[in-house]
């Protein structure tokens, strides 16, 4: 009888603990090369915000503008991104994804490497679409406690447009039903007791 108190107190504690929570608020941005990327961030625990790549004239080619944070467990975590460049080229000059302890991994397409766009470029194209491009999707990052976990957009040229992504966490159900049963767990305890 004790044992089985025993397994149903760990399994409920284990169900409380494994229930992955979002990351804490405690956020860092940082632009690798000195560009004036900068994050809106909407103030919640949720991983809600979006980074704005560097755009300034050129000066800071290469930069990476990055939010990231410290992961607080063991598991996966995952995001819905959507990104949008407003590089008067292609999403190539400010590709954009997530970046796990200085691992960078792109989620963005390249489009295209050639200039299209620029009149003097061989590969000039005057039907070539200028302007926005927009794309999305959900990540799932898979991270150890300890680990510096968040998202990015990088700046090839730092000029042309700027590249924005817009992150937002979404909850992980997985997690639901260990929560449940160690709930159910604690009710069944209590239950049997008051008998």
């Amino acid at each position: 009888m004790q044992f089985r108190f025993l397994y149903l107190a760990v399994a409920a504690l284990l169900g409380a603990v494994a229930a992955p929570q979002q990351a804490s608020a405690a956020y860092t941005m940082t632009n690798t090369n000195g560009g004036n990327g900068y994050v809106v961030d909407a103030n919640t625990t949720d991983g809600n915000y979006t980074i704005y790549g560097s755009d300034d004239c050129g000066y800071h080619d290469g930069n990476y503008t990055t939010y990231t944070n410290i992961a607080t467990y063991t598991g996966s975590m995952s995001f819905a991104w959507s990104y949008t460049t407003y590089d008067e080229n292609t999403a190539w000059w400010d590709p954009a994804g997530y970046v796990i302890n200085g691992a960078y991994t792109q989620l963005t397409p390249d489009d295209s490497q050639i200039d299209y766009y620029w009149e003097d470029s061989p590969y000039h194209d005057p039907n070539y679409p200028s302007g926005s491009r927009t794309y999305s999707g959900v990540a799932t990052l898979q991270v150890i406690a300890g680990q510096t976990y968040g998202f990015y957009v990088n700046t090839y040229d730092d000029q042309g447009g700027f590249a924005k992504m817009e992150i937002s966490a979404v909850p992980l159900p997985a997690a639901l039903p260990l929560f449940a049963a160690s709930l159910f767990g604690f009710g069944a305890v209590s239950r049997k007791k008051r008998a």
